[in-house]
């Protein structure tokens, strides 16, 4: 599907890779493309996991797919094998902009990381969704919206009337950090217009949301408590009694 408004966007002409799936990164690419950019999405033989969700006419096709997939063109790619990551690295050349979440040794280890495309496109934006810090000690973890709700100390703080954690139920901080993404990426791009180079820019789940949470999340001890005496810092790591005192 194509938005009406799209074809006169800010992005018209901006061609984006979407190597994304789940809900963080499909949403930011879904806003670059509802701003007019060309935006291709990459699935493996097996499909976006969120193909299922939701009522659906047509097999694979769930409302809740569509609703974050709107904009896009799809093609389908095998990345673990040679002719498929060629194939990528081809698409890579004529981009603008490529997209991924999976997690940040996966591309490394698929040949497919900045290095690898910048040296066939200098001015491409890479810009990967991770939960944990790039170059932090879990870096290689998988992050969940539930896990990073309790870990910020969100679910503390949107407490129940017995006063236990609860979840918001509709994975908000996938949505906050993909529209900090698709942010990112625009910011990238006028970057590049001024200085004609690409970049690398990576932004994390957990740091985006110690740092929202962070003015209230320290000032109570109830939220450590809820989280069994652990408050994790943006890395990642046991935060010291310093950290909220910044």
């Amino acid at each position: 599907m194509t938005s009406p408004s799209a074809e006169d966007g800010p992005l018209t002409g901006i061609r984006v890779i979407d190597l994304t799936q789940n809900v963080l990164g499909p949403l930011a690419t879904t806003m670059l493309g509802d701003l007019g950019a060309e935006v291709i999405k990459i699935e493996s033989p097996q499909g976006d996991p969120v193909r299922e969700l939701g009522a659906f006419r047509a097999p694979q096709m769930g409302s809740y797919f569509l609703a974050i997939n709107r904009n896009k063109k799809s093609v389908v790619l095998d990345l673990k094998s040679a002719a498929g990551r060629e194939a990528l690295l081809a698409l890579a050349a004529g981009a603008d902009v490529l997209v991924h979440n999976l997690r940040l040794g996966a591309m490394a280890r698929l040949g497919l990381d900045y290095a690898a495309l910048a040296a066939r496109n200098p001015r491409i934006i890479y810009a990967g969704a991770s939960g944990y810090r790039k170059g932090g000690p879990l870096e290689e973890r998988a992050a969940y919206d539930d896990v990073i709700q309790g870990e910020s100390g969100f679910a503390a703080m949107n407490r129940s009337p017995d006063g236990s954690p609860r979840y918001v139920p509709f994975a908000i901080t996938d949505k906050i950090v993909g529209v900090a993404l698709a942010g990112a990426v625009g910011m990238a791009l006028f970057h590049r217009e001024r200085t004609g180079r690409g970049q690398e820019i990576n932004v994390s789940d957990a740091r985006i949301h110690d740092r929202l949470q962070h003015g209230r999340a320290c000032l109570g001890r109830d939220v450590r408590r809820a989280r069994k005496g652990l408050r994790l810092s943006a890395d990642g790591d046991p935060a010291s009694p310093a950290l909220c005192d910044q």
